[in-house]
């Protein structure tokens, strides 16, 4: 009975500490990419009242849209948002998107990839032709070049003490939970795409 008195009580907490991680528990906060992305999309949502979302199209941008519908779907987003998923023999975020997006969503000022875009340098400059402001949250390796916009990506942090490989729904989840709290749901899509 003893033994069991040097427990708190919080069972995640308690097996933390049996393993020796106790120490080592991330918090969104504490990641500075996180918060620098959370106050970049507050301003890119007060600048962009119409945004489209732009995913790659597999089980983490996928899961990932989801997770934006989930939080931009509810009585506080003022946004007018869109969603374009990449095409299934192509990856990421190309020029060619940006041309439909602008056909399709003419008023559109805005496009958030999600789980793409940290290639993208042509797609963006393209996007700028147009006055389309981008924000890319992408969790893929970068190349040499990065393109000329805002990018939230824990690849790029060299300061950062250890965990860089979020997914891209588990990167844009912890992005959104920052700003708005969690949202019901949100978590699971996170881990399954987590998982895949």
């Amino acid at each position: 009975m003893q033994a069991l008195k040097k427990y708190s009580g919080d069972i995640v907490k308690d097996v933390l500490k049996l393993r020796n991680l106790d120490n080592n528990i991330i918090f969104p906060t504490d990641i500075d990419y996180v918060t620098q992305g959370s106050n970049h999309l507050l301003d890119f949502m007060a600048w962009n009242k119409e945004f489209v979302v732009f995913l790659d199209c597999d089980t983490d941008g996928l899961s990932a849209a989801a997770i934006c519908n989930l939080y931009f779907s509810q009585e506080w987003c003022n946004n007018v948002v869109r969603y374009k998923m990449a095409s299934r023999n192509q990856r990421g975020f190309q020029e060619e998107d940006v041309n439909e997006i602008h056909e399709l969503y003419p008023t559109a000022t805005g496009i958030l990839t999600v789980d793409c875009g940290i290639t993208s340098v042509n797609a963006v400059e393209r996007a700028k032709h147009f006055g389309i402001d981008v924000l890319i949250t992408d969790h893929h390796n970068p190349a040499v070049e990065l393109p000329d916009t805002f990018i939230i990506n824990p690849k790029l942090d060299n300061e950062y003490f250890g965990f860089k490989d979020f997914c891209g729904a588990g990167l844009i989840y912890l992005i959104l939970r920052d700003n708005f709290g969690d949202t019901p749901g949100a978590l699971q899509y996170a881990a399954i795409a987590t998982i895949a």
